[in-house]
C-alpha cells in the first residue's frame, strides 16, 4: 500500500469521525443546564479553556475513556426566529 493510499484511508476515518461528533451534538441555551446535563450522565469537570467569547469546557467519565466538551456558539436560537445568541453545544466522545 503506498503512502497516497494510507493517507486517504485515513482522511476518510478522520473525516467519518468529525461528522460521528457532529451529528452526538446537544444545544442547550443555558450554561447551566449543559453542566447539570453532563453531571447527571457521570462526567466530571477536568479543564477549561477560554479566548475572548470563546469557551471550551471539558469533562471527563471517572470509570472508561469517555469525554464531553461544552463549546460556545454564536447562532441562532432556534429555527423559527432571527434571534442570535450564544448557545452551548454539547458534544460527546
Amino acid at each position: 500500500m503506498s503512502n497516497l493510499d494510507k493517507k486517504a484511508i485515513n482522511k476518510k476515518i478522520a473525516d467519518e469521525y468529525r461528522k460521528s461528533i457532529n451529528e452526538n451534538c446537544i444545544d442547550f441555551s443555558n450554561l447551566d443546564e449543559a453542566k447539570e446535563y453532563l453531571k447527571t450522565r457521570g462526567f466530571r469537570y477536568q479543564e477549561t479553556y477560554s479566548v475572548k467569547a470563546n469557551k471550551h469546557i471539558i469533562y471527563r467519565k471517572s470509570k472508561g475513556r469517555k469525554s464531553a466538551m461544552i463549546k460556545t456558539n454564536y447562532k441562532f436560537l432556534n429555527d423559527y426566529s432571527m434571534d442570535k445568541w450564544f448557545v452551548y453545544e454539547v458534544s460527546v466522545w
